[in-house]
C-alpha cells in the first residue's frame, strides 16, 4: 500500500462510480485516514495512500477478523 492506488482503481474494485469513491475518499481524507499524493506514472492522476492512522485501523481490522475466525 506504500505507493497507493488511483481513485478510479479503488472505484473499480469496490464496484462503485468514481464519483462515489471520490466522496468516500474526501471523507476519509478529512478524518485523517488517507491522503492524496501525485501519481509518479501519470501527472494528471493522484494516488490515495493510507496515513499512519489509516494503517493502524487496517491492522486493528485484521486483528479483529483473526480473533473472530
Amino acid at each position: 500500500m506504500e505507493g497507493g492506488t488511483q481513485l478510479t482503481e479503488l472505484a473499480r474494485r469496490a464496484n462503485i462510480t468514481p464519483q462515489a469513491m471520490g466522496e468516500l475518499v474526501d471523507d476519509l481524507e478529512r478524518m485523517g485516514y488517507v491522503t492524496r499524493r501525485p501519481d509518479p506514472e501519470d501527472r494528471r492522476a493522484k494516488r490515495v495512500v493510507l496515513t499512519g492512522r489509516g494503517m493502524a485501523c487496517v491492522r486493528a481490522a485484521f486483528d479483529t477478523i483473526g480473533e473472530i475466525e
